[in-house]
């Protein structure tokens, strides 16, 4: 019996999902979910993991909050990967600014992010 590639897709994308959250405190670890299902998301949409059953020991509020910060750091991403490539403001400006405006993640987080930005903006 041949496994269905779409499902093995799907089964190897929530494992390399999980691994990019693995470790990370949850502001960083939500935010890596949302890069990471921007950068790879599911064959159909809607049907990858959710916040609560990728973070299940979470508290529903705090999951809430780091979503919402999460989100709207992501949102931004386009814009400052939009200066960086018109060489308007160089990268450490740019991960600071983002740190200045989106507080509560880690550099590489900002980093990540800014990555991002340039991707959806170039």
């Amino acid at each position: 019996m041949a496994l269905d590639s779409t499902a093995e897709a799907e089964r190897l994308r929530r494992v390399a999902l999980a691994s990019a959250v693995a470790g990370l405190g949850l502001a960083d670890a939500v935010l890596a979910a949302f890069v990471f299902t921007r950068r790879n998301p599911p064959a159909e949409p809607g049907s990858g993991p959710g916040l609560a059953e990728l973070f299940p020991d979470e508290d529903r509020a705090a999951l809430g909050a780091a979503a919402a910060s999460a989100q709207a750091l992501v949102q931004a991403a386009p814009g400052y990967g939009s200066r960086l490539l018109r060489r308007e403001t160089a990268a450490p400006e740019l991960v600071a600014e983002m740190g200045r405006d989106h507080p509560g993640f880690s550099p590489q987080s900002y980093s990540d992010v800014l990555f991002l930005g340039v991707q959806l903006a170039g």
